[in-house]
């Protein structure tokens, strides 16, 4: 059972940061450090699916459980984490796209290196 959390966990992980590999790009004129955080929150939710995925594959090797309630939780909790990274980049989209409508105050272009968002689909949150 340890192992097969550790791959169940480890595929999930891997088809979430596929899934980001593709996503809509989001252009504007002024820096918005929520999106930073935005995007960081994300990369760390996966990040720690990834380690709740591993550290519960190492714990289930040591305790050997009789029943498969422990090994359930752990995918449930990569899981959770993935639902919630999912939900934290659809926020991220909702940001953007309103700093990419408002543009330059006076209709210009943009005189300097744009910032840039992608937004990537959500497998693990159905509400994107």
């Amino acid at each position: 059972m340890p192992a097969a959390v550790a791959v169940l966990g480890g595929a999930l992980v891997l088809g979430a940061l596929v899934e980001r590999t593709d996503g809509r790009l989001y252009v504007f004129c002024h820096t918005h450090p929520e999106i930073d955080r935005v995007t960081w929150t994300a990369l760390a939710l996966i990040a720690g699916a990834l380690v709740a995925s591993l550290v519960g594959a190492l714990v289930l090797a040591r305790t050997r459980p009789r029943t498969v309630l422990p090994g359930a939780a752990c995918l449930a909790a990569v899981l959770l984490m993935l639902s919630g990274a999912d939900a934290t980049d659809a926020y991220g989209e909702e940001l953007a796209r309103a700093a990419a409508a408002t543009g330059r105050p006076d209709g210009g272009s943009c005189e300097y290196v744009v910032p840039t968002y992608t937004a990537t689909p959500g497998a693990f949150f159905p509400f994107t």
